[in-house]
């Protein structure tokens, strides 16, 4: 089956994404050169705040040289999962581990200032509490996305199943389910119908995006595809025409 058209990894869409980090990165050192110079030493939140800061401009930073580097956003490539073979497509891995790594540092940084604010006294107990709750949950929502209940996204096409893989959880349908195909935007919609298998992660970390069991879809922006032409190409794989109708109805049992 011949892949859908790629697309570089140039342009606005290369170049935004640079110029946006870099601008973030340069006010995170900002702020971490005002909490070092301008901050007492013996203040220690503040200082594990700081080389938090250092640490996320650190990250983002090499986020960018890989943003710089990077010619190809991921293609639709073949894939075998739990013995099927098949095709996956998934956005781009490197946006997903840099923000696990802000995760992880905040989280880190929430519970140990919240140890110190503790160990400084009954005034700070108060501070203490929102800012180490607040990193138990950023520590909580990277060993989900380790344990696998959040993931990058991605679309796994096998040949009698499809997977959607989204940071909120996952939906699974068989490839009969799927009534039609649709390229909206940066997005690939998949409409259903029957019910898709749904699994989302706790309410606290899912966000505001929810999984729908009537349809999936496949947000583009960091995949090597234009939405119209992975649209075509599913639509093709799961033997579908512009009107949803079968052209392979052994494709559709």
């Amino acid at each position: 089956m011949r892949a859908p058209e790629a697309i570089p990894f140039r342009g606005r869409a290369k170049w935004g994404e640079v110029a946006g980090n870099v601008l973030l990165a340069a006010l995170g050192s900002l702020l971490a050169w005002v909490a070092f110079s301008q901050v007492p030493a013996n203040v220690l939140p503040v200082r594990v705040a700081a080389w938090f800061t250092l640490f996320a401009v650190v990250i983002t930073l090499v986020l960018v040289l890989a943003l710089v580097v990077t010619r190809q956003m991921p293609t639709v490539e073949p894939h075998v999962h739990d013995g099927k073979a098949g095709f996956e497509v998934h956005a781009w891995r490197g946006d997903w581990w840099h923000a696990i790594g802000l995760d992880l540092g905040l989280g880190t940084a929430g519970v140990v200032i919240c140890v110190l604010a503790v160990r400084a006294g009954s005034d700070w107990l108060l501070g203490a509490l929102v800012v180490g709750t607040l990193g138990a949950w950023f520590l909580i929502r990277a060993l989900l996305a380790v344990v696998g209940r959040r993931r990058n996204e991605a679309l796994l096409f096998l040949d009698d199943y499809v997977i959607h893989r989204t940071p909120a959880g996952w939906s699974g349908c068989p490839g009969s389910s799927v009534q039609a195909v649709r390229g909206r935007g940066n997005a690939v919609v998949l409409i259903l119908d029957s019910p898709a298998v749904v699994t989302e992660c706790p309410a606290l970390w899912r966000g505001s995006r929810r999984i729908a069991a009537d349809s999936m879809v496949v947000r583009c922006s960091m995949m090597g595809h234009t939405a119209e032409a992975l649209a075509d190409w599913l639509q093709d794989a799961l033997g579908l025409n512009a009107d949803g109708e079968p052209q392979q109805p052994h494709r559709r049992r």
